[in-house]
């Protein structure tokens, strides 16, 4: 059988056949390194693809907190599973060139980040200068407010100001 991951509008879920390992309680889970093939697990610690075994689940849950988000959630039966809550988001629909268009957005963004996101999606070659007429605000504002959005993951410029254009990640 096969790792199966499926994606939901408020979670993720990882399926992975077999339960946790022989001898690992569940009380022990994420603190102790049993691996389900020790030969395998060995070749790719040497080989420089696994820094240290038995660390992996520190790291997701420590990631999760970093982010603010809710801890994962392990269960095992017959398949060891992991659900990762995903954080509640504005489902807003656009128009662009006559066709519906639907945006996932974090909660939490601001009103010009929404509006902001919604402009570059309705057109990805739209300038600093144009989102300030259409919002109304100044300039510089809406480059500020594309920063706080770069660095939140959710845009990147591609290319010079004149002639370039936006990629989304949302």
């Amino acid at each position: 059988m096969n790792v199966m991951v499926e994606v939901f509008d408020d979670r993720v879920e990882i399926y992975n056949p077999g339960g946790i390992p022989k001898g690992l309680k569940e009380s022990e889970f994420g603190t102790k390194s049993v691996p389900r093939n020790p030969i395998i697990a060995n070749l790719l610690h040497r080989a420089g693809y696994i820094e240290k075994m038995g660390t992996g689940i520190k790291k997701i849950r420590d990631a999760m907190a970093d982010e603010g988000l809710e801890a994962p959630v392990f269960t095992s039966t017959m398949f060891f599973t992991v659900v990762f809550k995903r954080p509640p988001m504005h489902i807003l629909s656009i128009d662009k060139s006559n066709k519906n268009v639907t945006l996932k957005l974090p909660d939490g963004l601001t009103e010009n980040e929404v509006e902001i996101c919604k402009l570059i999606k309705e057109n990805e070659r739209i300038t600093y200068i144009e989102m300030a007429e259409r919002l109304g605000i100044s300039e510089s504002t809406v480059t500020r407010v594309a920063r706080s959005l770069s660095k939140k993951g959710m845009i990147k410029r591609i290319g010079p100001e004149r002639g370039g254009s936006w990629k989304t990640f949302f």
